[in-house]
């Protein structure tokens, strides 16, 4: 399958042109911009993660850091912003932490709506209480568990 918006540009190669619609490009010219202007400093990107501990695993769209501290960032391209992108980016730092011992201090969801350019004013979202998101993905993590479980009972 094919990528779409914002991903197709990271997936690019020599041999396959990254970008045939401008509109992408620009809008990632915008926000390497802001992230250049901002001071953040891309670590890594579009890396798979997983744990064994939980048995998930994700790809992590960039970790970056500024003064210091690190940043799990995750660009979406859907209508609105939901509130599973945090629990997303909590299971993913939780990864992170069990794969290469320390995790992130915040996450930063880009939002950028398909057909529309980076608003820097409207399409960033900075959670700085990882902690707390996680306890809350380990806890929906948890229930989604149970309810496994009891759907395995009610069907015999």
């Amino acid at each position: 399958m094919e990528s779409q918006g914002a991903h197709s540009y990271r997936r690019c190669s020599a041999a396959r042109p990254c970008v045939n619609d401008f509109g992408v490009l620009k809008t990632v010219n915008k926000v390497l911009d802001w992230m250049t202007k901002e001071g953040y400093t891309p670590i890594k990107s579009e890396f798979n993660l997983y744990s064994i501990e939980m048995w998930t695993g994700g790809i992590c769209d960039l970790v970056a850091e500024k003064d210091g501290k690190q940043y799990i960032m995750d660009f979406k391209t859907s209508g609105s912003v939901q509130t599973k992108y945090f629990y997303q980016m909590a299971a993913y730092n939780l990864m992170y932490k069990e794969m290469y011992g320390k995790g992130a201090d915040a996450c930063v969801i880009l939002h950028i709506p398909r057909g529309t350019s980076f608003n820097v004013d409207k399409n960033i979202y900075l959670r700085y209480d990882m902690e707390n998101l996680e306890q809350a993905w380990l806890g929906i993590l948890k229930t989604y568990k149970i309810d496994q479980e009891l759907q395995k009972l009610i069907s015999y």
